[in-house]
């Protein structure tokens, strides 16, 4: 694969997308409380892509958690780079629906993503999404259905195998997520969590988007901006 310089816009996009990767490497682990997913991910991404971008974007993986007590090694804003402080940012807002508490090791690798049609108004079971690809066939949720670790390994597998194929570019890479994270559940510290990691990767990358495009458009120089105005939420931004 040849080498190139990914421009800032790209590389927003493309550590937004990556962000939390480390979760599905965490999940398939022998050992999955050893690290935090951010450390799973930063050694992922430094792995697995190119070296040429993997010094970038395991940056994201690394610092996307601010104001995290136990770990102030993680906060983004840290390292002094915009970039990563809007990719922290957008994943808190994307994540914004959770009731997070205890540390950042409270999780459980065997909760499955909960169907939303369990949701429904006189739903009289709660279902579970079985952990395959998109294009594996026709997908059935199913009651008391449990994870294990080969369900993690054959997606991450099988993920690692396409995404040493492809050029990784922020369409390619989405692509790529919706084929084998769209039934991978994003949080797993609760139970009941219906919104998948490709959902949540998704979101995050349209956010810190849309946030850039508005920081540009007022200030201009996104590197100079304060870190504060990039944090600013009294402002309309994403209508």
């Amino acid at each position: 694969m040849e080498r190139r310089e990914l421009s800032e816009r790209e590389r927003i996009a493309l550590g937004a997308l990556l962000h939390d990767i480390g979760k599905v490497v965490q999940r398939a682990s022998d050992n999955p409380k050893a690290k935090t997913h951010q450390e799973f991910g930063e050694e992922w991404i430094e792995s697995r892509l190119p070296a040429s971008i993997a010094s970038e974007l395991k940056l994201f993986a690394k610092y996307h958690h601010f104001n995290t007590k136990l770990h102030p090694e993680l906060d983004a804003s840290n390292p002094g780079r915009n970039d990563l402080i809007l990719v922290a940012y957008a994943d808190n807002v994307s994540a914004g629906e959770r009731d997070i508490g205890g540390d950042d090791l409270s999780f459980n690798p065997e909760q499955p993503l909960r169907s939303i049609f369990s949701s429904i108004d006189g739903a009289t079971d709660v279902l579970y999404w079985p952990l395959i690809s998109l294009s594996s066939g026709i997908n059935i949720p199913r009651k008391n259905l449990v994870l294990r670790k080969n369900d993690y390994e054959d997606i991450l597998r099988t993920f690692e195998s396409r995404i040493a194929k492809i050029q990784i570019t922020p369409d390619n890479l989405l692509a790529l997520l919706e084929e084998f994270m769209t039934f991978v559940p994003s949080y797993t510290a609760t139970p009941g969590d219906d919104i998948s990691l490709y959902d949540h990767l998704k979101t995050t990358a349209a956010i810190a988007l849309a946030n850039y495009n508005y920081i540009l458009e007022r200030f201009g120089d996104f590197s100079r901006v304060n870190p504060q105005d990039i944090k600013n939420d009294s402002e309309k931004r994403y209508k």
